[in-house]
């Protein structure tokens, strides 16, 4: 399963109806709306709704620049695993905390992809 590419943007629309934010395709070809994100309470309007329309936003923008995360997460991978190659071909013992970052980016990866 393969998820739509990015880039994704958060649309400056404005709220839906329903007070969810939508996240879309950020390109002049083919825009989309990818998710939508709400974090909503049954409570009236004030300042819980507040915040919790800013982690609405927050939500959306994170998930927005998944795409550009998830590449970087696969060049970082990359780089580490050279890393660790480079250093343990007799040099010397691959530092433990550029093998845990490789696991940690590694899992990342396999989460976004379903795999985990």
């Amino acid at each position: 399963m393969s998820h739509t590419k990015g880039p994704w943007a958060v649309s400056q629309l404005g709220r839906r109806n329903d007070g969810s934010i939508a996240v879309m395709t950020d390109s002049d070809v083919d825009r989309f709306a990818v998710a939508y994100v709400n974090v909503s309470s049954p409570q009236p309007r004030g300042k819980a709704h507040l915040a919790q329309d800013d982690a609405s936003e927050s939500n959306a923008r994170l998930i927005a620049a998944a795409p550009d995360m998830l590449d970087a997460l696969r060049i970082a991978a990359e780089a580490l695993d050279n890393y660790s190659d480079v250093n343990d071909g007799g040099n010397g013992p691959v530092p433990n905390r550029a093998m845990a970052a490789l696991q940690d980016v590694e899992a990342a990866i396999a989460k976004a992809e379903g795999h985990s």
